[in-house]
């Protein structure tokens, strides 16, 4: 089939092959319809199709709130303060217990593990379900997860989350250029701001410095930003600090790297290997 579309948006078949009764087409208000039920049908259908099409898409762009950083870290503050006060003086870590106890009693949802491996963690918004694989336990991933998906019920539209339209945008790719992931549609952004509300929110800024500085202390390293270079014992002390914090936190190292190096308290000076050969390497020669 060839449909033509000119200035006026009206649409028209220009070619159009009769088929077999049997076979058919999906459209996207899910409705299947036969292509033998003849051209004017059809053109009705595909015209209706490309304006529920787009109607949708400008009710997720008047969805997406522009949120800037210091809004995302205020409204995780505004959640951790809920919790516990003593969170953010560093009295004590967020805990998943207190993550699922807030889900529960606060936000009026349910969590539930999930051995799908095709997904992380997913808002079920019908069901008022937070799932999370329960594999993510032993790669200390499972806290920062769930606190992405607490992002999402938090600041962005449960509709918005499960559109169609949405889940068909392609993922941000890292930008090695800029050191920045590049956002440049809505799944994206909404993407980045659960990312961003869940670092805010499993590891607060003062309270990760003042950990970072006790490590320091511990290990003889040099106070201020974390760094590495290519100098064996530099290396052994920064893998020993990220594992010491990735122990205490529950989170991933990837993650503890990340936020500092987001929060510039991270200076990487390596030439000859990436961070994750770094870690890889030294792993089995750890002491802590």
């Amino acid at each position: 089939m060839l449909v033509g579309v000119n200035t006026s948006n009206q649409y028209n078949i220009i070619l159009y092959n009769k088929l077999k009764t049997d076979q058919s087409i999906q459209f996207f208000n899910k409705n299947v319809v036969h292509l033998d039920q003849g051209e004017k049908y059809l053109e009705k259908e595909i015209d209706t199709t490309l304006i529920k099409a787009l109607q949708k898409v400008s009710n997720i762009e008047n969805n997406i709130k522009n949120y800037s950083k210091k809004d995302i870290e205020l409204i995780a503050n505004e959640v951790l303060n809920h919790i516990d006060t003593g969170i953010l003086k560093g009295e004590r870590i967020l805990s998943i217990e207190d993550l699922v106890k807030y889900t529960n009693r606060i936000l009026g949802l349910k969590v539930k593990n999930t051995d799908n491996t095709s997904i992380f963690g997913c808002f079920d918004v019908n069901n008022q379900t937070i799932h999370v694989n329960h594999n993510l336990y032993k790669e200390k991933r499972y806290k920062f997860v769930l606190a992405h998906e607490i992002g999402h019920c938090l600041i962005h539209d449960g509709a918005l989350i499960e559109s169609q339209l949405i889940n068909t945008l392609p993922d941000s790719e890292y930008n090695f250029r800029t050191n920045k992931h590049s956002l440049q549609n809505e799944k994206q952004w909404i993407e980045w701001q659960a990312n961003y509300f869940a670092a805010c929110l499993t590891m607060p800024k003062a309270p990760l410095m003042a950990m970072l500085l006790q490590y320091q202390g511990r290990f003889d390293a040099r106070e201020g930003n974390l760094y590495v270079d290519d100098q064996p014992n530099n290396i052994k002390i920064f893998v020993k600090i990220i594992n010491s914090m990735s122990i205490r936190l529950e989170l991933s190292k990837t993650s503890i790297i990340n936020r500092l190096r987001e929060l510039g308290k991270f200076t990487d000076n390596s030439r000859t290997k990436p961070i994750g050969q770094i870690m890889h390497d030294y792993q089995n020669q750890l002491v802590i």
